[in-house]
């Protein structure tokens, strides 16, 4: 406790605090999504604060994803934040800041709670949209890119079917991500797209079945060949001895 106590305080500029007790009212449901918010000169004279900080405060929320600012019009409370989640993972992903075994890791987790939730919820469309996708990537297997959107089509899908919008903003990213398959393969190598399109099948007849064991015996299966590209993507950063 003492060494909480004693531990270095903050310091925050003027406009940064103005900006925390904005967000706070907006996130307590103060101001609603789509509201808009009191104009420059009603918020100075609210804070005791010029309109430059309010501004300024306006900026850091915006930068947050929190508001819209409208030129003429005002500022508005955004609808939702989860495209900026999203966005945010993807960035993330795309500029390196986690390992190929950190994603293979989290996405090997959430996709057997994506499993579980599809087991209850999906549809029989959201089956017969699913097998379309697989269909879809057998007949392109040689034709890399819709080879590829019929597979992130497949896995869509499924997140679509759960029904939970936390797994599809958090698992979607990592998905469309691809550690490059010549990372896990032996020297020359092809991927059998008939092989590939079946475990993804297994997959979806389990499912259907509404099979809980068997679904995530499928989805392991299928994920072993992402395991082994992340270890050989690992293995490709370690430095030559």
């Amino acid at each position: 406790m003492q060494e909480l106590l004693m531990a270095p305080v903050k310091r925050q500029r003027l406009h940064e605090i103005i900006a925390d007790r904005l967000q706070e009212m907006i996130v307590r449901g103060e101001y609603r999504a789509g509201e808009a918010l009191p104009t420059e000169n009603e918020m100075a004279e609210q804070f005791q604060v010029s309109r430059t900080v309010v501004r300024d405060a306006i900026r850091v929320l915006a930068t947050k994803g929190l508001v819209e600012i409208r030129h003429g019009i005002g500022t508005f409370v955004t609808q939702s934040g989860r495209d900026r989640l999203a966005e945010a993972i993807a960035l993330s992903v795309r500029r390196g800041d986690y390992t190929p075994w950190e994603l293979y890791l989290v996405r090997r987790a959430l996709e057997l709670v994506v499993i579980e939730e599809a087991i209850h919820n999906a549809t029989s469309e959201h089956i017969a949209a699913m097998r379309q996708a697989m269909d879809d990537y057998e007949q392109n297997a040689f034709d890399a890119q819709k080879a590829v959107e019929a597979h992130i089509r497949f896995h869509r899908i499924m997140l679509e079917s759960t029904g939970k919008r936390i797994l599809m903003d958090l698992l979607e990213p990592i998905t469309v991500f691809r550690i490059p398959y010549e990372w896990g393969t032996e020297k020359g190598e092809v991927p059998d797209p008939q092989r590939y399109a079946a475990g993804h099948r297994r997959i979806v007849d389990a499912i259907e079945a509404r099979d809980l064991e068997r679904a995530r015996q499928a989805m392991l299966d299928h994920l072993a060949d992402l395991e082994r590209r992340a270890r050989r993507a690992m293995e490709a950063r370690q430095p030559a001895e």
